[in-house]
């Protein structure tokens, strides 16, 4: 989790019979050179009490993530761009740190075409991406501590 001097805004869910709060989201803002096609570096934890799915709502972005916990924490997955909802198993103490490309972008950054990877969820070492596709996603996000 985070410490009181980092500076991510935050989103709380409650859950319907608690007062306490079940997850939590936080976003980044890419350094101004990368807004044409990063939308935000981003942050999930599931807390105390979160059911044991989380709804994400299509936005037409791509997401390169990584879960620090459970069966794959440490492997980069690749989520395409969303046009449908998805659901996301967690449990308390799932956490996910990621970069949202925006839409259309996915194709310029990541050197590669995404058509046919559209609602796709994978690891990423299964998305053949073009030669420096990760260096230049990576750039400004690598070496942060979230």
């Amino acid at each position: 989790m985070h410490d009181a001097n980092d500076n991510w805004p935050n989103a709380c869910a409650h859950h319907a019979s608690h007062s306490q709060c079940t997850f939590r989201y936080a976003e980044r803002q890419p350094d101004p050179t990368l807004t044409p096609w990063i939308a935000a570096y981003w942050e999930f934890c599931a807390l105390l009490g979160a059911a044991s799915v989380h709804h994400v709502p299509p936005d037409g972005c791509t997401s390169l993530l990584v879960p620090t916990s459970g069966p794959h924490a440490g492997m980069m997955l690749y989520s395409g761009p969303r046009l449908e909802p998805l659901a996301v198993p967690v449990s308390p103490g799932s956490r996910f740190v990621g970069v949202r490309l925006r839409p259309g972008a996915a194709g310029i950054v990541l050197d590669m075409s995404v058509a046919t990877l559209c609602n796709a969820s994978m690891p990423a070492a299964f998305v053949n991406f073009g030669d420096s596709a990760l260096n230049r996603v990576a750039g400004e996000g690598a070496g942060r501590s979230y």
